[in-house]
């Protein structure tokens, strides 16, 4: 074995350790009942009924949902994406505590995220940025927290990461292979969370541009059918459950009202004053409850049925207020690029956690796309610009940005850093260079 390689494949090894030691370190510390927030409790309910034999179903009414005169033990979940609950199912036949294995699963997914960035990273830029992402990310804060519980963004990002890894494969082989390959990722990854449709249509360009003039067609119509298939079985269930051919979930509506309403407007406005936390409360527990309990006096209980009714207020709120909804917009463009969550919200040293690992990140992504110009390929930009397009139509927070931007995000503050570290170096060495023999010269 060659020395480059024993070197590569040791760094590899150290980037796994050091990716591994942070997210075993935070489960440790964790509950069960803190491994399973952000809806994962759901994920593990509705894995616990697939194992069981019922179906994608969940046996509790949630908050936004409205509840039937007779409600029945379990019903068809239609808000959830199957891809994680069908990896719980799966969990249920091993022996042992469920948790701890899905513990398991959420460090490897960690892991495995990070050491997808590095190899993106390192086929994009070359063998120094990919290392110095991949430090990055195994230590990132954002990551290492997701690491550490059951929900769907690590999964989800490392499906994304391993698709446009894969599109940078065909770009350079011409292989077929990478883009059924790259179809497949992008399709699972809408499997994880729905926003991956964006990913599965917007990468499509990529596809075109990565192939040869003779083999465009051929690469467009097996990414595209290789899309459908995946795809094709949870529209299957959607449509003979509800009558619509959805390959999604019928979630969006009701996130979309969250992020588009007088509420939603009052705590923009509160910004990060601690008024922020009572139009929150007000929100969901008062505006929230009250459509809630209108949807039981019309009976929207069918799926169809309530995801009108979101869209009919969220629309009903646009038209009223067309200036609110602009500056709510404009609210969450600007939140996007900017440390997150809101500090009235969390305590201060979350806070500064997120500032000191956002805002150095930002920073050195500028300094990227300026002072390198290989960081401004299309199989980085397109993605960053992708994940702006999915978050806008929601209610902003990191959950949306993360799983879609920081990972290519890293990659370029890492060719950042690397442009800083040497625009520093020839400052130096500048510096370091006596005048001497110019003046003698002149002399």
């Amino acid at each position: 074995m060659s020395i480059p390689r024993m070197t590569d494949r040791c760094f590899l090894l150290l980037l796994a350790l050091l990716a591994l030691l942070p997210r075993v370190g935070l489960n440790l510390t964790l509950s069960a009942e803190d491994f399973l927030k952000i809806d994962g409790r759901d994920y593990q309910r509705i894995a616990h009924h697939l194992a069981a034999g019922h179906g994608f179903a969940i046996g509790s009414y949630r908050w936004f949902e409205p509840i039937p005169p007779d409600p029945p033990d379990r019903h068809p979940d239609f808000a959830r994406p199957p891809l994680l609950p069908a990896v719980g199912a799966v969990l249920y036949g091993l022996p042992g505590d469920w948790t701890i294995w899905a513990r398991v699963v959420s460090i490897l997914l960690g892991v495995g995220l990070v050491l997808g960035v590095q190899r993106l990273a390192r086929s994009l830029l070359g063998v120094g940025v990919g290392r110095l992402a991949g430090a990055f990310f195994a230590v990132y804060p954002v990551a290492i927290f997701y690491g550490a519980h059951w929900s769907t963004e690590s999964l989800f990002a490392l499906c994304l990461v391993l698709g446009v890894f894969s599109l940078v494969r065909l770009r350079a082989s011409g292989d077929r292979r990478f883009a059924a390959l790259a179809a497949l990722c992008f399709g699972v990854a809408t499997l994880a969370r729905p926003t991956g449709l964006v990913y599965l249509v917007g990468m499509l360009p990529l596809v075109v541009i990565g192939s040869g003039r003779r083999r465009r067609f051929q690469h467009f119509a097996l990414y595209a059918l290789v899309g459908c298939a995946v795809l094709t079985p949870w529209t299957v269930r959607n449509f003979r459950l509800t009558g619509v051919p959805n390959p999604l979930t019928f979630f969006g509506s009701y996130n979309a009202w969250l992020g588009m309403n007088e509420g939603m407007y009052r705590m923009y406005r509160a910004g990060e004053h601690p008024e922020f936390l009572v139009h929150m409360q007000k929100l969901y527990e008062e505006d929230l409850k009250q459509h809630v309990g209108r949807m039981e006096e019309e009976g929207c209980f069918a799926p169809i049925a309530q995801a009108r009714y979101w869209r009919r207020e969220a629309r009903s709120f646009i038209r009223s207020n067309p200036e609110k909804a602009i500056y709510i917009l404009g609210k969450r463009l600007v939140h996007f690029f900017r440390p997150w969550p809101n500090r009235a919200s969390v305590s201060p040293w979350v806070s500064w956690i997120a500032v000191l690992s956002t805002v150095p990140v930002f920073a050195l992504v500028m300094i990227g796309l300026i002072a390198h110009p290989p960081a401004r390929s299309p199989y980085l930009l397109v993605p960053c610009i992708l994940a702006l397009v999915a978050a806008m139509p929601f209610v902003f927070h990191i959950r949306f940005r993360f799983p879609m931007f920081e990972p290519f995000a890293v990659i370029l503050a890492a060719a950042g850093a690397v442009a800083l570290g040497a625009g520093l170096s020839a400052l130096r060495a500048g510096r370091s260079r006596s005048p001497l023999p110019v003046r003698r010269q002149a002399q």
